[in-house]
């Protein structure tokens, strides 16, 4: 039963930048992380499987052997446009294979991983809305928690283009600073505000309802890696960002 927009991936080799693989699914795409003391013993990491992937040739000469194989990459992931929207920072490697019922010649992977950077399962929400390429409705990100919400901001930086080419630079964006209660919040508006992050300074950055970040973030500078409204503010101006509150 189907759960949302599928995405299809590729498996690149760490080493020279060749394909392992690539087919139009997975499963176990997501997972949050685990414990770092895990309750029982048996207790495993959700499984993730690369299904309809048409081998590469370094995969190919592994299944040919069948033994032990070690086949290392970064895993992409492409909206239904064929658009990269997520690359993995983790070196995935392949722990078993079999034939795929996508196709004649296609196989199914299970992959495994050192240090699993999947996004968490709160950030299906996230993938769903991204399907199709960046949304074009603003303030979607509001309605997402707070692991939503770094996934989204994570996309968003992966995926923007910045200003269109030719356009000046300076202007006056709007920052909506309803739902702004921390960092994350503050760099999802001001990437929307600003047609995506990467947008050059100098220019005129008009925060509405400043009052909310303000009262959420503090004034004071503390010992804490949270910025305050302040912080925020100063490194806006240090980058020429005329910074209006409203």
């Amino acid at each position: 039963m189907s759960h949302g927009p599928t995405f299809a991936w590729r498996l690149v080799d760490d080493d020279d930048d060749s394909v392992i693989a690539e087919g139009p699914t997975a499963d176990g795409l997501f997972a949050d992380p685990p414990p770092p003391v895990r309750v029982h013993e048996a207790e495993e990491a959700v499984p993730m499987r690369l299904l309809g992937g048409v081998p590469g040739a370094a995969l190919l000469k592994g299944m040919e052997r069948d033994d032990d194989f070690e086949v290392r990459g970064w895993l992409e992931l492409f909206d239904r446009t064929g658009r990269p929207m997520r690359s993995t920072l983790t070196n995935w490697y392949v722990t078993s294979w079999e034939p795929s019922s996508h196709g004649h010649g296609l196989v199914n992977l299970t992959v495994d991983c050192d240090e699993d950077d999947r996004p968490p399962l709160a950030a299906r929400r996230v993938y769903d809305l991204w399907a199709d390429g960046p949304p074009r409705d603003k303030n979607l990100w509001t309605e997402l928690g707070a692991d939503g919400r770094r996934e989204w901001l994570r996309l968003a930086l992966d995926n923007h283009t910045g200003r269109a080419q030719g356009a000046p630079a300076g202007g006056t964006y709007h920052l909506d600073g309803r739902d702004v209660t921390d960092e994350t919040d503050f760099s999802c508006a001001l990437g929307e505000a600003v047609n995506g992050p990467g947008a050059k300074a100098p220019f005129t950055l008009v925060w509405h309802d400043a009052h909310v970040a303000r009262r959420c973030l503090g004034q004071s500078p503390l010992v804490r890696a949270r910025p305050t409204f302040e912080e925020l503010v100063d490194l806006l101006v240090e980058q020429g960002v005329e910074v209006v509150l409203a």
